[in-house]
């Protein structure tokens, strides 16, 4: 089984302690965790790590027709290849659409882990900021 190593826990952009000590998440959890945190993030916005992130909120931020859901999706689909170590290994399925109540933008994806071949979903709603 592939290692899919382990970061702090963070729910709503903060970090979740257990007692005195940071929670942790790790195997399938972080892969979720990581695709989050590299989708949101703007591309060169660490000082440490240039090719960290994706242009997603660029695109998010645009009207929301059918170019730039396409170009988006495109993004986001390439964003999640390069999460981790070649984690995941394949997205077979990458589609943005608004939701019904509130008109924020969620990522649905399908995907194959490195090694495995049993389909994961990940669903973001996806804050524009």
């Amino acid at each position: 089984m592939m290692n899919f190593g382990s970061d702090f826990l963070i729910l709503n952009g903060e970090f979740v302690w257990e007692g005195d000590n940071l929670a942790t998440v790790s195997g399938e959890d972080n892969v979720k965790q990581q695709a989050y945190l590299r989708l949101i993030t703007d591309l060169g916005e660490s000082v440490f790590f240039a090719d960290y992130g994706s242009r997603l909120q660029m695109y998010l931020s645009k009207p929301f027709n059918e170019e730039n859901k396409k170009k988006a999706e495109a993004e986001a689909k390439a964003t999640l290849l390069r999460v981790g170590d070649g984690w995941i290994e394949q997205v077979l399925e990458c589609r943005i659409e608004l939701e019904d109540t509130s008109g924020k933008k969620i990522l649905f994806a399908k995907y194959f882990l490195q090694g495995e071949n049993t389909p994961r979903e990940i669903s973001h709603k996806m804050e524009v900021i």
